[in-house]
């Protein structure tokens, strides 16, 4: 049977506090810790990274479909509904400009041919920044993290 560190009474097996001096026998079990290994000076936190290269595949294969979504994995979830509303917009954009481009390209104005082209090129920008950004954001989530133990935002 085991004793008690505090008063040295024995104890049953599955007993949590003493029946001699009221002291907590079992200790309770460590929070998960994680710690990043090649950095000089370590803080250990129970709060878990966000990982680089999963915030860039969020954003990258769900920018296709939703701006902001890498956004919404690191926390920045104002940027990334900003994202959401002005990439659905830009979708729509694209998506008339194409319709009507190939209409008026069949009719022989190409004007709106331009405009298809530079709403395009708005598209893949914005989803281009909108993968390395949250990846950026990642970085430092996990540097804050690492010093403070805290997250910073």
């Amino acid at each position: 049977m085991p004793f008690c560190r505090n008063c040295g009474a024995q104890y049953s097996e599955g007993t949590r506090f003493c029946s001699n001096c009221g002291a907590a026998l079992e200790a309770p079990a460590p929070p998960t810790t994680y710690v990043t290994p090649g950095v000089s000076s370590i803080t250990v936190s129970t709060l878990p990274r966000k990982d680089t290269g999963i915030t860039a595949l969020i954003a990258g294969l769900g920018g296709i479909v939703l701006f902001g979504l890498g956004h919404f994995y690191v926390g920045k979830i104002v940027r990334g509904i900003v994202l959401l509303v002005v990439g659905i917009v830009l979708k729509i954009a694209l998506l008339a400009s194409y319709f009507v481009g190939i209409v008026t390209l069949i009719t022989g104005n190409g004007t709106w041919f331009g405009i298809l082209i530079l709403v395009a090129v708005l598209n893949l920008g914005l989803w281009i920044w909108q993968i390395y950004d949250p990846y950026k954001l990642a970085k430092t989530y996990n540097a804050e993290v690492e010093r403070t133990g805290k997250p910073p935002w």
